[in-house]
């Protein structure tokens, strides 16, 4: 067991879960207020009180986390009244705790004999020490209400324990939460939830009126744990991750209820993630998951009388353990409220737990069964401007070449759907996807390729020139000096102008076979990768995941893809999918983001002074990678992943790219109607290696859509496409071939066409 013995008194109420039942959104009834008395029945310790533990080896504090140093430039939480509903509060120098009530013993809640409520208090409010830790919010004023505890015991000797047990226990908790709104607390912290089968529910109608009471007419801003999984009690159970369009939450779908998280919108429920921003492997899901925050390997105060550090708890086999669980991630976001109620004392409880939720840190995702919307940011929460709609605001700054906050257009059903986008072979194992070997300082890297683009030559161009070149004939003409002179600057202007506009036929194939001799006698080596490409506000940095699909098969989620080009704060200037068949190997796809600092100004500010970009883009990728497993796929980071190879010696020519195994042609894909045909149709063309790439940027209402393919055949190339839609990068299959690579950051480059939910809907790639 690695959370406090104090969840055992759940173990000891209920019973083993029944068969799963859906469970509706509650409904609060203001009329069933609880009343505030002491709990009746009879009270016996069943177990010795235990002390949490400073165990060598483990995770301590040194130093405040610097998001907290840097939050306290704006608020330390004074004026803020934060009650802590656990096991008690163990008072000590630096935990200055006052009595709120007893509803265990005859005490006034300053007892703790399970060290939960002490650790829980710590985290929200310790004074900072030499040690290096402290409270999120030390100048705020705590409330122990002492609620539970796994060391006594309040059941009847008759009465049943899955239902008797768990109603006294949601009795107690009503009492408990309504005591607190009158004491007059801003925040109210329940680390302790209690978990209720589905098929045998408990009555919680007084539970349900005292948590609307406390959020709506005492504007207390409530936050719980979300539970832990098998941690908090038998009926502590993973519910669905997701479910049908219409509930995407899947509230029609729990059978197990994480009480009082239940009970929404009167309260924000915290799951935890790890230090990297995955989700604990405890963490309970559910729908009413608001936001997260770290919840593993914490340090905090000790209910030892010495009120030191403590880092463990005793396991069941008596060795300490590292302290994880919900509650200290629930109290975390508590001392983040009273910051924000601190520092913005006009918003409401409802205001403040938007505002928490707006400006979270990990926001790559939709709400999540598992985390909600994020990782609660305390420098964001305390230092963004949130307009009148709620998004953070944003750098006005014009938008540079291939940025998008995109989301298509048309039915939710259609949008941005690339149905059917498949493996191009059977499923395996992704492992065995090529990845070029990488050398010292190339982790982690994205890097540019610039492609010539030359614009098509207009009527205006194409005259002037003409113009120029028939007066150099009829000058001429003339054989005399004059003439000549003429007939000289009129044909130099004319070379002159075609070479600049790069617009005419000739000069465009001229320019073509110059830059591939370049390319080819250049002796500097090939580009590599860089961490970011340029500096300031112009960086780009590109991340990448492997995909592998369920075992079951299934279609690559683009919809939910294409939803990362603009998600919750963060925004991406591209989103491409790689797809690669080798032949003879597995199939690969690859997603990956590219985020640029000019588009994502605001948001970097609001983290660090620094514009960390790399982090945030890992970021975007972490959250991608957990919305992908929770339907079901595998998702792994890839630092360096395969793309189009070809021999160092291997000699570019007009048609293709030739090595000792054969030919390498690139070709763009006209993306118009015909695009899922001509997709499927390079599916079936005689190949031994096969990539596509298809990349979504553009303006948020209408992205564009770009498509790449490469081909490797043994014969030499046509001069023409293999297939009408497809259109042969003569003389520039090298830049398109390393631009295929999928940490390449930018655009694929060619032709883009706008996004419609009719082309998207209708195209369905490469199994």
């Amino acid at each position: 067991m690695t959370r406090p013995a104090l969840a055992l008194v759940l173990a000891l109420l209920a019973a083993a879960a029944p068969p799963a039942c859906a469970a509706p959104r509650p409904v609060a009834d203001p009329a069933a207020l609880p009343r505030d008395s002491a709990p009746g029945g009879s009270v016996m310790q069943i177990g010795a009180c235990e002390a949490t533990l400073l165990a060598p080896g483990f995770p301590r504090a040194e130093k405040p986390p610097a998001d907290l140093v840097q939050a306290w430039r704006f608020s330390r939480g004074a004026g803020q009244t934060v009650a802590v509903i656990d096991t008690g509060a163990q008072p000590s120098p630096r935990l200055r705790v006052l009595p709120g009530g007893d509803y265990v013993q005859a005490t006034d809640g300053l007892v703790d004999c399970d060290g939960h409520g002490t650790l829980v208090a710590g985290i929200i409010g310790a004074q900072p020490g030499e040690d290096g830790f402290s409270g999120v919010a030390p100048d705020a004023r705590l409330i122990s209400i002492r609620q539970t505890s796994a060391k006594f015991s309040q059941r009847a000797p008759d009465e049943d324990p899955a239902v008797g047990g768990l109603a006294r226990a949601v009795q107690t908790l009503a009492r408990a939460v309504m005591r607190a709104a009158d004491l007059g607390a801003s925040v109210i912290n329940v680390s302790v939830p209690i978990c209720v089968s589905a098929a045998k529910p408990v009555d919680q109608a007084a539970l349900g009126a005292a948590l609307r009471y406390a959020a709506v007419d005492k504007d207390a801003v409530v936050v719980a744990a979300s539970g832990d999984i098998d941690g908090s009690g038998p009926n502590c159970r993973a519910n669905p991750l997701s479910g049908p369009g219409a509930d995407p939450r899947n509230w029609s779908g729990a059978a197990s209820i994480s009480t009082p998280s239940w009970w929404q919108p009167y309260v924000l429920s915290v799951g935890s993630v790890a230090s990297d921003g995955s989700p604990s492997r405890f963490t309970m899901p559910g729908p009413w998951v608001g936001a997260s925050a770290r919840g593993e390997s914490v340090t905090s105060l000790s209910n030892r009388p010495d009120g030191g550090l403590a880092n463990a708890v005793l396991g069941q086999d008596g060795k300490p353990v590292p302290i994880n669980g919900t509650g200290f991630a629930a109290a975390y976001v508590s001392g983040v409220a009273a910051l924000v109620r601190s520092r913005f004392p006009e918003l409401t409880s409802s205001q403040t737990v938007a505002r928490l939720e707006r400006t979270v840190r990990d926001a790559g995702r939709s709400p999540s069964n598992l985390v909600g919307v994020g990782s609660v940011d305390p420098v964001a929460a305390l230092t963004w401007e949130l307009p009148a709609d709620g998004s953070p605001r944003r750098s006005e700054r014009p938008r540079g070449r291939g940025s998008v906050r995109a989301e298509a257009r048309g039915p939710p059903a259609a949008q941005a759907r690339l149905r059917g986008l498949r493996h191009m072979s059977d499923r395996g194992d992704r492992s065995r996807c090529g990845r070029r070997p990488s050398s010292a300082g190339e982790r982690r890297m994205s890097t540019r390729v610039q492609l010539y683009r030359p614009p098509a030559p207009g009527t205006f161009r194409l005259a002037l020139v003409s113009t120029l070149v028939v007066a150099a004939v009829f000058a001429l003409c003339r054989r005399d000096l004059t003439g000549r002179w003429a007939a000289a600057s009129a044909g130099t202007l004319a070379l002159a102008l075609s070479i600049w506009w790069r617009g005419l036929f000739a000069t465009d194939i001229v320019g073509k076979r110059l830059r591939m001799l370049s390319r080819r006698f250049s002796r500097s080596a090939p580009e590599e990768p860089a961490e970011i490409v340029r500096a300031g506000a112009g960086a780009l940095s590109t991340v990448a995941l492997e995909l592998v699909p369920p075992a079951s098969g299934g279609e690559v989620p683009v919809e939910l893809l294409a939803g990362y080009l603009d998600r919750y704060g963060v925004s991406c200037s591209s989103i491409r999918i790689t797809l690669a068949d080798k032949g003879g190997s597995d199939g690969c796809v690859w997603a990956s983001l590219t985020l640029s600092a000019a588009d994502n100004l605001a948001a970097l500010a609001g983290r660090s002074p620094r514009i960390p970009l790399r982090e945030t883009a890992e970021t975007a990728r972490r959250r991608l990678a957990d919305h992908l497993r929770e339907l079901g796929w595998q998702a792994r980071a890839a630092e360096r992943p395969d793309g189009p190879d070809f021999a160092p010696g291997a000699k570019e020519g007009w048609r293709a790219v030739a090595d000792e195994r054969g030919y390498l042609a690139a070709y763009r894909v006209r993306a118009n109607a015909a695009l899922p045909g001509v997709l499927r149709a390079v599916r079936g063309l005689p190949a031994s290696e096969r990539w596509v790439a298809l990349e979504l940027a553009g303006a948020p209402r209408a992205p564009r859509l770009a498509v790449v393919c490469a081909l490797r055949t043994g014969d030499k190339p046509a001069p023409r496409a293999p297939l009408a839609g497809l259109e042969p990068c003569s003389g520039e299959h090298l830049p398109v071939l390393r631009a295929l690579r999928p940490q390449v950051a930018d655009q694929l480059g060619g032709e883009s066409a706008e996004v419609t939910a009719e082309l998207l809907g209708e195209l369905s790639l490469l199994r």
